[in-house]
């Protein structure tokens, strides 16, 4: 899909309300063209540290990976996650484009939350209807004082047009009991699960409130772009 060209953007938020995500091969060229296609689909989030922005353009935070020869355990977003759920008015949309990457690229990993609840047996659902915390992830508190550190209370499990969904992922949990991070860890060889070879030039749109996303632990170079809609 050439953008400006075959763009249907009534199309992709149709696929962003149902399965959650939606992607192409694009031809981007600039930050500036990215950043013109992610405000057609809302109001941008402006990228701030620990994140790193674009030259160019603050709306675009850019994620480096880069190969090293001793092999890391931990890689950027590599936990079951929806993009900053600790904000009240968390971003409804996350636009990733792959700015460069090796041949053999790691992929990112997707699942429905209303499909997560399909899965888990009634005594689970019975206890994730309980309030949970959400909070930043641990290794951004220095950037913070501890009066500003963002917290949120949320159910386990809601209801969305008569289905109910969860709401919670170990990573933003502020206690990741076991009961939460076993349902996670079953998931990761279900059916449920999509996989999406990243590439270059690619783009990736993900609905915040509908899928939560991983990226695969894979040591590699690979720059990607990334823009939050409101």
């Amino acid at each position: 899909m050439k953008i400006g060209v075959d763009l249907n953007r009534h199309n992709i938020i149709k696929n962003l309300s149902s399965t959650g995500y939606y992607y192409f091969d694009s031809d981007i060229s600039s930050a500036r063209e990215l950043y013109k296609f992610g405000l057609s689909f809302g109001k941008l989030m402006k990228i701030k540290k620990p994140l790193l922005q674009h030259q160019d353009c603050a709306y675009i935070n850019v994620v480096k990976r880069k190969k090293n020869k001793k092999v890391k355990k931990n890689y950027f977003g590599d936990i079951w996650h929806a993009d900053h759920a600790y904000l009240k008015k968390f971003p409804k949309y996350t636009i990733m484009y792959c700015k460069n990457c090796e041949k053999n690229a790691a992929s990112t990993f997707l699942v429905n939350r209303f499909d997560i609840i399909k899965k888990l047996k009634k005594n689970q659902i019975k206890y994730l209807k309980n309030f949970f915390y959400l909070q930043q992830p641990k290794d951004l508190d220095h950037n913070f004082k501890k009066k500003m550190i963002l917290k949120r209370k949320v159910k386990g499990v809601t209801s969305f047009n008569g289905k109910l969904k969860l709401e919670i992922s170990p990573y933003h949990c502020v206690k990741s009991d076991n009961v939460i991070k076993s349902i996670f860890k079953k998931l990761d060889d279900k059916s449920i699960i999509k996989k999406i070879k990243i590439k270059k030039n690619l783009i990736l749109i993900w609905n915040n409130s509908i899928v939560f996303h991983k990226a695969e632990k894979k040591n590699q170079n690979r720059v990607t772009y990334r823009m939050l809609v409101r």
